[in-house]
């Protein structure tokens, strides 16, 4: 991973170290088939984070670099009773561990079961990454309440309302309802002159960016005012902004976010060709549909609470301008997790959505 967690914003800084998770309970890991791994999974029951590898090519000429040692176990001290020989009490040992493997091995199939019977959505591992397993025993060995809630934390400042999408396809966006009459308007109108006022808005001493990272949430209704919940709230996506803005004719006002995967590169040039043949009958699915909302986001600094697990983002490297490090170690405990330039994937109910906000995380409580 690029980093740990605790890295404040959009700076590119880092959080060097090490993160243990200590548990008395097992952590199974399953190593991909004929694959390099290129990521790691954290499967909880009811939901998966996937992190890429950091690119260690100038390191030692690999792409990632990963050792996996295998756990050593602790010996148990098991006191008899009066009258209980030294054959009773290893068979009693030997018992508890069957019932143990037996009691995992139930759990997998009772989790098969309910997939294939459509009670259970799983949440698919891809093929290229290690996974590692989190029981909820092992969360509640945490020094918090244990109760595996999940939510996110994002650095994140809003400049715009919510707005109604007019047009768009794929992952372009070309117009939004604007704020007057409801009327179409350039998708990047209204966010060019927000980012411009946020920017006369920072004090004269700040250290003004150079470049600044916007993001777009897009809903499927008009989001209430009242959640705070940005990235996990149902029929939520959190997408970033890579360009757009100006231009003439018909490319004025574009915005083109972030597709994500190579799944909707794919299916956005399909839909563009289809477009092109004018297929009338083809129904749209790409990230921009009109008639759902879209809100602008700008990334900013912020320190997220040190507890539970967490997966999260960090700035890219070149984007450093002042390394903070006292050079003093120092233990959180009770923290567990890293972060990475490209984000965190999450897995819930079947679905993932992305997470790449610097400095922002998905956190588990335990």
């Amino acid at each position: 991973m690029d980093s740990l967690p605790g890295s404040k914003g959009g700076t590119g800084s880092r959080v060097t170290g090490h993160s243990w998770l200590i548990t008395d309970h097992s952590l199974p890991v399953r190593l991909p088939h004929s694959r390099e791994p290129k990521s790691l999974t954290f499967s909880l029951p009811n939901a998966n984070f996937t992190i890429p590898l950091a690119n260690t090519v100038f390191r030692n000429g690999q792409e990632s670099t990963l050792v996996h040692l295998g756990a050593t176990a602790r010996p148990r001290v098991i006191e008899a009773a009066v009258g209980i020989s030294d054959p009773e009490v290893e068979e009693f040992a030997h018992a508890q561990e069957d019932i143990k493997e037996t009691w995992q091995e139930l759990g997998e199939l009772m989790k098969m079961v309910g997939v294939k019977s459509g009670i259970v959505i799983p949440n698919p591992v891809p093929p290229d990454s290690v996974e590692i397993q989190i029981s909820d025993e092992v969360l509640k060995d945490g020094s918090g309440s244990g109760t595996g809630k999940i939510y996110s934390q994002m650095p994140l400042t809003p400049l715009t309302k919510p707005r109604k999408i007019a047009e768009g396809m794929g992952n372009i966006l070309r117009a939004i309802e604007g704020p007057e009459d409801g009327a179409g308007e350039g998708a990047s109108l209204e966010l060019e002159s927000a980012v411009d006022k946020y920017l006369q808005s920072l004090p004269e001493d700040a250290d003004t960016p150079e470049r600044v990272d916007v993001f777009a949430r897009l809903t499927t209704q008009e989001p209430s005012p009242d959640v705070t919940e940005l990235l996990l709230y149902p029929g939520a996506r959190m997408h970033r902004v890579l360009s757009g803005g100006g231009g003439w004719g018909s490319k004025a006002g574009l915005l083109s976010l972030d597709p994500q995967n190579e799944r909707d590169v794919t299916q956005f040039a399909h839909e563009f060709e289809v477009r092109f043949r004018g297929d009338a009958d083809y129904v749209h699915d790409g990230i921009v549909q009109k008639g759902q909302w879209i809100q602008f986001f700008i990334a900013g600094n912020g320190a997220l609470a040190e507890k539970g697990l967490q997966f999260g983002a960090v700035g890219k490297i070149e984007d450093v301008r002042r390394v903070e490090d006292d050079g003093e170690p120092r233990t959180i405990e009770g923290c567990f997790g890293g972060a990475s330039e490209c984000g965190v994937d999450v897995g819930m109910a079947g679905k993932r959505r992305r997470m790449d906000v610097p400095g922002g995380a998905v956190i588990v409580e335990t």
